[in-house]
Parts: C-alpha cells; structure tokens; sequence
C-alpha cells in the first residue's frame, strides 16, 4: 500500500510486509568458507621463492594489490577463490607457480550503540568478538529507563529481525554476528524526545515530555527549505520502529489555514520531511531508518548519545 494522503491526518499501521526488515534464518550468517572484507591483511606466498611474499591489506575499493599480477578482487570472495585468481595470473609469468593465501589480520567493524545503555558510542569489535551481545556488553548493558521490547539493530536502511527481550534472557540463536556501521538503539520507556528528520534546516532529537503541536516542532527544528521539502506529505512514524503506525500530514493545508493537519506530536515520535512523495511505506519506513541512523551515529561520535 501506499502512505495515505491526508483528510485529517489519522496514524495507519503499516503491515509487516512492507517493513524494510533484513530476515535472518538460524545459522545462516555462518554456513560457508569466510569472506575477506576491506581492512582485512593477507599473506600471499609462493611456494620456492621467498621474494613474492607478501602481506597485502584490502584497500576500501575491495582490491588487493600483488607482484606481477597487479589489482585482484578480494572483498566478499574466499581466500580459495583469491589463490585460485593470483595463481592463474602468475602462471603468465612462472612456471606452475604454487600459491598459498592466508587471511592474517581481521577488519573490526565499526558498531554505533546508543539510547538507553550504560556506555553508549562506537565500538570497533575484534574478530570471534562481533556478535549483538558483546557490543551490548561493550557498552555497559540496558539501563533500568531502558524498553528493551523495541530496542532495535538497523542495517542498510532496515531493521534487522531479532528479539532483543530473549537475547538478554540467554536466548543465543538471537545473538546474531554484527556488520560494518550496523546501530543498535534502545529507546527509554518514558521517551524523552521527537526526532525530526528530512529536509529541515536543522535535525535533531528534540528533548520533550509534552506532545507538541507539528507547527512548534518544524519550527524548533528551524523550517523546511521550501525548495527540497515536499511539505503536503510529512510522515509522522509512531510506535517505535519495529511496529511502526504512520500519518502523512499536509503542511500546506496547514499553512492555508485547515488546523485539522496541526497534529499534536508525542515523546517518542519521529517526524520525516521528504524529498518527493512518500510512495510506499516500505520506502518512507527505509527513508527514516537511513536518516535515524546518520542522527545517531552523528550524536555517538560527537558527544555519547
């Protein structure tokens, strides 16, 4: 379905078909010989002739760099795949050449966790020590605010399927491997802010514990740029991300004098200013999940949010 124009602005749920949602079946992170990813060093040697030794980082590009044979694709492929493709090229060059590749230093990925834990910021995880559970534990656990029922890892614009209630109750088919910039969220059972995301001069996490009308809230956040900002279709995202209820408001009635668009604005809410039209709520839910994410990982860096 589409996000619904507005008469009065009425919050729709949206239906677990069109959430941008990333399905993990059990085990299946796991199955396969390791992928070689950016960051990660390799060992390249050649069987008779100590020269041709090399320890060759994955540069951001995904390619790795050797003698002779120059730039080889090595992210998201074996260390098998990569000996096979150095040894086939060498072999222009030295007769049956026997390669050996060994993977010697891991990337770390970069985790953000923020919301209501003890310690929360950005964690760089060391390899057999990247799953949900030690970055939760990196970062202190939940604190007693904290609604672990609708915490959140966001991957990629979508919210990664688990259950964060049983993975803290010991549940360790929930404890899924982490990937590079994932963010973990815990929102606070009481929320304490409305987040304005989009195309407003100035997105924020805006502290309240009062519903404000949508009038104070674009205006806290400075206004929309009138010439990026599809102000007749604002989405208004309630009841957190996993089960998220949506109404579209349209700010140019608003402005025109119709008062029923003037929405009173809850703690815990988020607030989207789109480019274009919202289309369907799987686009507008994956919208707000990139952007929540860039706000976030922002406010981890800068100050431990």
């Amino acid at each position: 379905g589409r996000a619904r124009r507005p008469g009065a602005p009425a919050f729709v749920p949206v239906p677990s078909s069109e959430m941008p949602q990333v399905h993990l079946d059990s085990g299946s992170e796991e199955t396969g010989p390791y992928e070689v990813q950016v960051g990660d060093t390799l060992e390249v040697s050649v069987y008779g002739d100590t020269d041709l030794t090399r320890q060759v980082p994955v540069r951001p590009d995904g390619m790795i760099s050797y003698t002779f044979v120059g730039d080889i694709r090595a992210a998201g492929r074996s260390v098998q795949e990569i000996r096979e493709d150095i040894q086939k090229k060498l072999s222009a060059f030295l007769r049956s050449p026997e390669v050996t590749v060994i993977a010697t230093d891991f990337s770390k990925p970069k985790v953000y966790v923020g919301g209501e834990i003890r310690q929360p910021g950005v964690f760089l995880l060391a390899p057999r020590q990247d799953t949900l559970l030690d970055a939760v534990y990196l970062a202190g656990l939940p604190t007693d605010k904290a609604d672990v029922t609708n915490a959140v890892l966001v991957r990629d614009g979508r919210v990664v399927d688990v259950d964060f209630t049983d993975l803290l109750r010991g549940d360790l088919s929930a404890n899924i491997k982490l990937h590079d910039n994932d963010l973990v969220y815990i929102p606070e059972a009481a929320e304490r802010y409305i987040y304005v995301l989009g195309e407003v001069r100035r997105p924020q996490a805006l502290e309240t514990t009062i519903p404000l009308s949508m009038i104070n809230v674009l205006a806290q956040s400075g206004g929309m740029d009138p010439s990026y900002a599809k102000v007749t279709e604002i989405a208004v995202l309630r009841g957190g991300l996993k089960e998220p209820r949506v109404a579209v408001v349209n700010y140019k009635r608003l402005l025109e004098g119709d008062f029923s668009q003037n929405i009173q604005v809850k703690p815990g809410d988020i607030v989207y200013v789109p480019t274009t039209g919202l289309g369907k709520y799987s686009r507008v839910i994956e919208q707000i999940l990139r952007t929540f994410s860039l706000l976030f990982q922002w406010r981890l860096v800068a100050q431990g949010f």
